[in-house]
Parts: C-alpha cells; sequence; structure tokens
C-alpha cells in the first residue's frame, strides 16, 4: 500500500513538474517573439520602434459620429499640446499621453 501511494505521488508531482515547465516555456517563447504592430492605412506592419499609432480613417456610415469621432481625436491632440510640461529634461509620459481626466472631459466636450 505504501508503494502504491508513494508511486502515486511521485506521478502526480512529475506529471505537476512537467505541465509548469511547459507553461513557463510558452510563456517566455511568447515574450521573447512579441514585437508592437503599428496601424498604416494601406497595410498592417510589424516596426521594432515605438511611436505613434497611425489612426485609420473612420467611416461608421454615420457621417455625424464620424466627424464627432474626428473631433474628439483632435480634441485630445490638443489637449495633450497645450498641457505639455515646460521642463522635458527628463521622460514625462504625460508630454505625449493624454491624462485620464483630459480624456474624460474631451468625450463630454464632444459627445455630450
Amino acid at each position: 500500500m505504501t508503494i502504491l501511494m508513494n508511486t502515486n505521488t511521485a506521478l502526480i508531482m512529475v506529471s505537476f513538474t512537467l505541465t509548469l515547465i511547459m507553461l513557463l516555456s510558452n510563456s517566455i517563447i511568447n515574450i521573447a517573439l512579441a514585437e508592437p504592430i503599428v496601424a498604416n492605412t494601406n497595410t498592417i506592419t510589424k516596426s521594432t520602434s515605438r511611436g505613434q499609432v497611425i489612426l485609420l480613417p473612420v467611416n461608421t456610415g454615420n457621417p455625424k459620429l464620424d466627424q464627432d469621432i474626428h473631433s474628439y481625436y483632435s480634441c485630445i491632440k490638443k489637449t495633450v499640446k497645450e498641457s505639455r510640461p515646460t521642463d522635458l529634461s527628463e521622460y514625462n509620459y504625460f508630454a505625449t499621453e493624454p491624462t485620464k481626466v483630459e480624456v474624460n472631459n474631451c468625450y463630454h466636450n464632444v459627445f455630450g
């Protein structure tokens, strides 16, 4: 009985260890192979550098919504430009990206 229990315990431990190794190696391989994707109006291409994502033209079939979406993104772009910190001696995320408050304000200004 003891030998059978030890064998079952050993099999469970080996199965657990192999499963863990497979999961970890899969995650490591996915991280190593990942590259950022940048949208282009003609094709989707892979890029090794980070940068601004090009917005695709909006065509929802609703001209007012299309204009409102354009106005929303224009509002965000203008807000970020106007709120850019004067001291850029060190990297500041919000020098190029909007804050949550700025996004919410633009949303309410455009969509009500």
